[in-house]
């Protein structure tokens, strides 16, 4: 296992860990985390390709995001993963997991060099309300690491994904994930989070960008998912030519950490899916 560092086009160094032998897989993680949420399935997948996962700017070794609000805008995300894979220099399957698939989608319109594009449930990314960033940024200034962390789990996360729930109900969400390995992954990286909600307000999907993506692309979506998710990731197939979705049996939004085995063997079909002549789901 090795560290490296590129540097974006606006400066900032975006760091990632290179492991393992074999095709390059670029793997981009999920919102207010880092690249050590992929968990037991890191190695797993290094046993079959050279991977490379990166740490979002503002997440992990990566530099802060620009220190002037107008400046978090997503965009620059999708230059980075573009950045990275222009420096393997050569054609490489790309994977992204929930807003991190997201980004990846964007950088696989913008590199020829992505020879399959594997989205693990990428949500909706909607504006976040002024007054939730702000109470982030104030929580952070004061070093409330605690309520960064509830804001951005429950009433961004827990919010759009369960927005029938009643409070209550989110109340025992927080508690649960209190004791969850992604409660401290995002305290580790809370350093970020305002800076990443505010280029939430910056995503624009428009899917007439996407009508001549040719990469063919597989969803993940877990089989134990809410309706919500299920929804996110039908539209989005619905949306990309040359797509279709994988159920990962019994599984959420985390198999990675929880079915590593069966995650890693998901995504390694994934790879070799040729597309027929029709978008299909299994």
């Amino acid at each position: 296992m090795s560290e490296g560092r590129i540097t974006a086009d606006d400066g900032t160094a975006i760091g990632y860990e290179r492991r393992g032998q074999g095709p390059p897989l670029v793997l981009v993680h999920g919102a207010f985390v880092d690249r050590t949420f992929w968990g037991p399935s890191l190695p797993l997948l290094a046993q079959h390709y050279t991977v490379y996962a990166m740490d979002r700017r503002g997440h992990g070794t990566s530099g802060d995001y620009p220190p002037a609000a107008h400046d978090h805008t997503i965009e620059r995300e999708y230059r980075d993963v573009s950045a990275l894979l222009a420096t393997i220099a050569e054609p490489a399957y790309l994977l992204g997991h929930s807003a991190g698939a997201r980004v990846a989608l964007h950088a696989a319109r913008r590199s020829p060099q992505v020879r399959t594009l594997v989205l693990y449930e990428p949500p909706s990314i909607a504006p976040v309300a002024p007054e939730i960033i702000t109470r982030v940024y104030a929580a952070l200034a004061a070093g409330d690491i605690d309520t960064v962390v509830a804001t951005a789990l429950i009433d961004v996360v827990g919010g759009a994904a369960n927005p029938d729930v009643p409070p209550e109900a989110l109340d025992q969400m927080l508690a649960g994930m209190r004791q969850s390995p992604i409660w401290a992954a995002v305290a580790r990286n809370a350093r970020g989070i305002p800076a990443e909600l505010e280029s939430h307000n910056t995503y624009h999907f428009d899917p007439a960008e996407f009508r001549a993506f040719a990469t063919p692309t597989v969803l993940l979506l877990g089989g134990s998912s809410g309706p919500m998710m299920q929804h996110w990731v039908a539209d989005l197939q619905a949306d990309l030519p040359n797509s279709k979705i994988v159920i990962l049996d019994g599984q959420g939004h985390g198999a990675m950490l929880e079915a590593p085995e069966l995650f890693t063997h998901a995504v390694r079909d994934a790879c070799a899916w040729t597309p027929g002549s029709r978008p299909e789901s299994d």
